[in-house]
Order: C-alpha cells, then structure tokens, then sequence
C-alpha cells in the first residue's frame, strides 16, 4: 500500500515539474500560432523600437487631431468621427501588443540609466494608454464629453510624447 502511494506521489510530482517547464514560445489559444518574444539587449536597437513606435503614436495623434477638427468645425458627424477613428484605435491595440506581447527588454543596469528606460517607457505607455482609452470609448460619449475627453487626451499625449522625443533625441 505504501509503494501505491509513493508511485503516485513521484507520479505527480514528475506531472507537476513537466507542466511548470519555462518554455521559451507560447502558443496562442486563440490563432493557434507560436508566439515568441524578441529579447532587446542592445540600447541602439532601444531607442529605434521607441523612436518608431513614437512616431506612429504621432501619426495617430495628428490624425486624431485632424479629425476631431473636422467634427467640431460641423464637416462631419460624430459617427463619422467615429468611423475615422476607429482604424486609428486599431492602430494604438497593434502598438500595444507590439511593446507588450512581442517584445521583451533586457538591458544592463548602466544602460538603462543612459537610455532613461524607466522615464522613456513610462511617458510613453502613459500617451499610448491615453489615446487608446479616448479612442476606445469616442463612439460611446457625449458631444461635450467628447470636447473634454479630447482636450484632456490631447495635452497628455503631447506632453508625454515630448518627453520621449527629447529623452530619446528625436
């Protein structure tokens, strides 16, 4: 009886270790495709990820912008707006995945000091999170909601990504 219990103990100890291996590529439920993280050890390579994906914050932002122009001078409706926007939102969810999902940053402790990583990747999570929430939420709100929300969501993006942009030299 005793060999009984050891054999399953060792049995479940052996399934335990396997199933809480570290494997190195995920697969996604969802797809069914491997997802593996690209490991960034090198600050030149930092800085070009950052300064690409601030740059297509920028071109969200300023198409945001254009848009929300249009709709406040009356040359379009809010659902257009809306609609404008929505490929834009779409945008800022590929920006996400990408620095979240795909991408994962292992610099030495200098470099991190001298690339500002903490106040880089702070400011800029900060301007892409806020512009994800506005454009994620613009179909649901108000006419003077959305005048506030924009206005609010405007000068933290542009704070914030002129943090960035004079941290990474742009």
């Amino acid at each position: 009886m005793r060999n009984k219990y050891l054999i399953m103990f060792l049995l479940l100890i052996i399934l335990l270790a396997g199933c809480c291996k570290n494997k190195q590529n995920s697969i996604n439920i969802i797809s069914g495709e491997n997802v593996s993280k690209k490991e960034v050890t090198d600050i030149n390579e930092f800085q070009n990820m950052y300064k690409d994906w601030t740059n297509r914050l920028i071109i969200v932002s300023d198409s945001t912008n254009q848009a929300y122009n249009s709709w406040l001078s009356g040359q379009i409706s809010k659902d257009e707006f809306a609609t404008k926007t929505r490929e834009l939102y779409k945008e800022t969810k590929r920006l996400k995945t990408e620095k979240n999902y795909k991408i994962v940053f292992n610099l030495s402790e200098t470099d991190n000091k001298q690339v500002n990583y903490n106040l880089v990747t702070s400011s800029y999570d900060k301007a892409l999170t806020q512009m994800n929430d506005f454009l994620r939420m613009l179909p649901t709100l108000e006419e003077q909601d959305i005048k506030t929300s924009y206005n609010y969501t405007n000068k933290i993006v542009k704070d914030e990504i002129g943090k960035v942009k004079k941290r990474l030299a742009m």
